[in-house]
């Protein structure tokens, strides 16, 4: 059994798994001076500022499913969470002002909480159980939207909304702050928290886990819950930006964000997760959507960039995953 945590940990510090989230950065830094180069003012403080301003969301739902991924799972229904988040809030918003915002966490935990039931306690594959969510959170949230129509938020809240969206700290906005912040709580949770090592643990093998006592249903629905969250925060960011709630928002992030977390080398095997590459890969994938949209290339060219990116990232972790292979057998 100590052989079986030890290899968790051996997954978690390995040459290979910090070479394939230093590739994340690496990534980042190449996407940045490359568009820098070939376009005017992309590098200028004001895209700067608008990169930050527009890649929250997508860092927010990277980080959900880092933290399912981490676990042995993974979550195709955080889009159509983010959706029933945006609408539920804005939906309270109208009854109870801006305190109506708390509804788009509440709503994307209870979520997120009962896909690790599904998976975690009634053995439902991740697949069958998201996918299921996925369809289930679309259509409650086009059906309490009347239809799909936008639910707009007004007055007073609409107005505290976008003081939000474009107010900053030192150049910073507010939003990417808050999406700083919530990585550090994220980091600090995994690293300092028992609860939060303990993932570490079942992602490593479940099996072995649960033969020292250690929760492992307990820490998948944790792992989801965090997840769903995580998709909820990412509807407060957006509905700041809009002032309303959209019903289709979030169509296709979920494969963005399972992207970014494995360039920002999490293994689907389970058992390695960083933040902070995760948080690189965010920014790398943001970068190259900005710099496609300054190109004013074909919206269909940058579908075809983003789907090369997430090939190279499945590219990424079965390359890592012999590599951890080789490590244990040696």
């Amino acid at each position: 059994m100590m052989t079986d945590f030890s290899t968790a940990t051996a997954q978690r510090w390995s040459p290979s798994s910090i070479l394939s989230g230093a590739a994340a950065l690496i990534c980042l830094i190449a996407a940045s001076i490359g568009f820098s180069m070939a376009l005017p003012n992309f590098g200028s403080p004001g895209n700067a500022a608008n990169i930050l301003l527009q890649f929250g969301p997508l860092a927010l739902l990277a980080l959900g499913q880092m933290c399912v991924i981490l676990v042995r799972g993974f979550d195709i229904s955080v889009g159509a969470v983010l959706a029933l988040s945006s609408v539920t809030a804005a939906l309270a918003i109208e009854q109870f002002g801006i305190f109506g915002l708390i509804a788009a966490p509440l709503t994307g935990l209870a979520l997120g909480v009962l896909n690790g039931i599904l998976v975690g306690l009634l053995s439902i594959p991740p697949i069958i159980a998201t996918l299921g969510m996925l369809l289930f959170a679309r259509g409650l949230a086009l059906l309490i939207s009347n239809n799909g129509q936008v639910v707009l938020v007004t007055g007073a809240p609409q107005m505290q909304l976008l003081d939000f969206s474009f107010g900053q700290f030192l150049s910073i906005p507010y939003s990417a702050l808050l999406t700083f912040g919530v990585f550090l709580a994220v980091a600090i949770f995994l690293k300092r928290m028992r609860a939060g090592r303990r993932l570490f643990l079942i992602g490593g093998d479940p099996e072995a886990a649960r033969l020292v006592g250690t929760p492992v249903t307990r820490g998948i629905v944790l792992a989801y819950g965090l997840c769903g969250a995580l998709a909820g925060l990412a509807a407060v960011l957006i509905l700041t930006k809009t002032g309303a709630g959209l019903p289709t928002d979030g169509v296709g992030m979920e494969l963005n964000a399972i992207a970014a977390a494995v360039i920002g080398g999490s293994l689907l095997t389970g058992g390695v997760a960083s933040p902070l590459r995760v948080l690189f890969a965010a920014l790398f994938i943001q970068v190259v959507q900005s710099g496609l949209s300054f190109s004013a290339v074909s919206p269909y060219a940058g579908e075809v960039v983003m789907g090369l990116v997430i090939l190279i990232a499945g590219l990424l972790d079965q390359i890592t995953r012999r590599k951890l292979q080789t490590i244990t057998m040696h």
